[in-house]
């Protein structure tokens, strides 16, 4: 007789694990819902927007409570005042050479602030050669369409981080563009994956020695591709950065190609950043192979530290930084443990590193110093976060998801009593994480994007975990599907979890989408809201309480599909389980689905694309899926 692997719950789990978070008053509806007469939810795209396919904007200055926005409006104008002084200033004094270099530098559509650069430099000592030279690099298409939307974003925010472009890659010269890429990048992709320390990174780019074993060229030209996904989009919805973005990826894998396998910490890292780009381009199969890669030559890290260790000119300073380095490295490699290893099938693709964690929250996180963060490029005030704390708790739930992937696999080979206890004291583990975190972790009701993503990723694993202990416990030997969840009479409990999990991961999500908005937020949600939309739809004609939640899902995947290719198949899949399956929805989901169904049979370009790429991801995952009848 087998024993229960975890008691039923003995409150209700969704209450449980509901953010206490109050829906926000919306104090300004956007345009569309005005001119439509239609409720608007404040989320920014809003889910009447997103519902109709129509652009979503707020004119922020009609509010009067807004008094950020005012102020921001008031910084732009004086700008603008003090440039058209200095431009007055220029041409009252300026040489015949230097006023040619400036009206032909204006009319090559020149931004604000290279304007501003170049008078404040005192027309920078050009030439008539130089203007020649400047007018044929600033005259191309990519160029001026680059500067006259970088002039836009940086009229309301200018990037907090500033970085050269040169000598880094030939792709452009304009420093605020490539300033602008990098800031999305350790804005939204950086905390989850440490591929490069920050300061050291940065230091190093801004020193321009190309021979730093910390900044390479190729390893500045992958993060720039990887940011181009992050970008604003444009105001139909169209990447603005689809050409720019494969020269940066193509110059990236030349100079991965020119190292002719030798393995460095930059190779490495790299390796890591290639494989994020390609699995939020919806290429999953070619990451994958890049993933292997990246597993094969990381174990020859230590080799390579004990080489340069050697070198006459390394101290014991800069090695410190390295060791510093191939710590968050390794222990970043680590955490992908629980993301891929139902992709790859198999239980640890990367083993527990040896090198110590880089620090550790123990004692609570007074130690850590915060940082001020901000959701760039949209203005917003500042908030204080620990990116310390953020990482090793992201850290600490790999762990724990890892060594549940480890005793699946060893009671799916033994039957032991044993086994099944130390699965048990794994379950509550994970149920317990919460309330071991730091305070700078908890949830609360402005909790910002990062820490709300940590808690859905949370609820993920107790899905993932639930799906694992109902096939167990059913006798199936094999893992469990994204779409059904095996069921026994002894143990129907699980599906309960799964569900409450799954609304608490749509509560989380709907609480980033309103406060911080859904055009840019941690990638890495992609993998919890899949599967609590597959979750709640199994049983939606059953749950009708769960349309809701479903709809936020929906509503999410819908706003990641107008960046993510990912997106587009999981939301196409949804539509086709829906059908297949006869599930009765809500009248705004069910237009929502309808609507994005109709317009991917209309842009037959769009639905090839995703077919060849998309889909991949799901291609990869879950094989109960039937795609050949989507």
């Amino acid at each position: 007789m087998s024993r229960e692997l975890a008691p039923p719950p003995d409150t209700d789990l969704e209450n449980a694990l509901r953010p206490s978070t109050s829906r926000k008053k919306v104090s300004l509806a956007c345009l569309a819902c005005r001119r439509r007469r239609t409720k608007c939810d404040g989320g920014v795209p809003c889910a009447s927007c997103l519902s109709r396919n129509t652009e979503c904007v707020k004119d922020e200055y009609d509010d009067g409570r807004r008094k950020l926005a005012v102020k921001r409006r008031l910084e732009s104008l004086e700008k603008d005042r003090h440039l058209l002084d200095a431009l007055l200033n220029a041409l009252g004094t300026g040489g015949p050479n230097q006023l040619h270099a400036l009206i032909s530098l204006i009319r090559s559509s020149a931004g604000r602030q290279e304007l501003a650069s170049f008078l404040e430099n005192g027309f920078g000592g050009i030439g008539e050669v130089g203007v020649q030279n400047h007018r044929h690099e600033t005259s191309s298409p990519t160029y001026r369409r680059h500067r006259a939307r970088l002039g836009r974003i940086q009229d309301i925010v200018n990037p907090p981080i500033s970085v050269p472009a040169n000598p880094w890659t030939t792709v452009t010269d304009d420093d605020d563009f490539v300033s602008h890429l990098m800031s999305l990048w350790f804005t939204w992709a950086h905390p989850w994956w440490h591929w490069v320390d920050e300061a050291l990174f940065l230091e190093a780019m801004r020193s321009g020695d190309t021979s730093s074993l910390i900044c390479t060229p190729y390893l500045v030209n992958m993060i720039l591709a990887d940011a181009c996904l992050l970008d604003t989009l444009e105001e139909d919805g169209t990447d603005p950065n689809m050409v720019i973005r494969e020269h940066f990826y193509n110059e990236a894998r030349r100079g991965l190609d020119a190292q002719e396998g030798e393995v460095s910490l930059a190779m490495v890292a790299t390796l890591g950043v290639q494989w994020t780009y390609l699995n939020i381009n919806g290429q999953d199969k070619l990451g994958n192979g890049v993933l292997y890669q990246q597993i094969f030559l990381s174990k020859s890290l230590n080799k390579w530290r004990q080489r340069i260790a050697q070198r006459s000119s390394m101290t014991p300073e800069f090695l410190a930084k390295i060791d510093f380095c191939l710590c968050q490295l390794e222990w970043t490699l680590y955490a992908l443990n629980p993301l891929i290893g139902l992709a790859l099938k198999q239980v640890r693709v990367f083993d527990r590193p040896s090198r110590p964690k880089p620090t550790s929250h123990s004692v609570g996180c007074a130690q850590h110093q915060p940082v001020c963060w901000t959701p760039y490029p949209i203005p917003y005030t500042s908030v204080e976060w620990h990116p310390t704390c953020h990482y090793l708790a992201f850290i600490s739930l790999a762990e724990k998801a890892t060594l549940d992937e480890t005793l699946f696999e060893e009671k799916q080979q033994s039957d032991s009593e044993v086994a099944k206890d130390k699965f048990a004291k794994v379950y509550h583990e994970v149920e317990d994480w919460p309330a071991h975190l730091p305070g700078c972790m908890k949830l609360h009701d402005r909790a910002m994007p990062h820490v709300i993503a940590l808690h859905a990723l949370h609820s993920w694993v107790n899905v993932t975990i639930s799906k694992q202990t109902a096939a167990l416990d059913a006798g199936h030997s094999s893992r469990p599907s994204l779409a059904e969840t095996p069921q026994s009479s002894a143990q129907s409990h699980w599906m309960e979890v799964c569900i409450a999990a799954s609304k608490n991961i749509s509560n989380l999500l709907e609480q980033i989408r309103l406060n911080w908005g859904a055009d840019h937020f941690p990638v890495i949600i992609m993998q919890p809201a899949t599967i609590a939309a597959f979750t709640l739809l199994e049983q939606l004609n059953d749950r009708p309480e769960s349309q809701e939640a479903f709809f936020k899902l929906c509503v999410i995947l819908r706003a990641a599909s107008r960046r993510f290719r990912v997106s587009r198949g999981v939301l196409r899949l949804l539509r086709h389980k829906v059908k297949e399956n006869g599930v009765v929805l809500s009248d705004e989901c069910y237009r929502l689905l309808a609507d994005y169904d109709t317009r991917m049979d209309v842009d037959q370009k769009v639905r090839a694309t995703m077919d060849n790429i998309g889909l991949e991801y799901l291609l990869e995952k879950w094989d109960d899926l039937d795609l050949d009848e989507v």
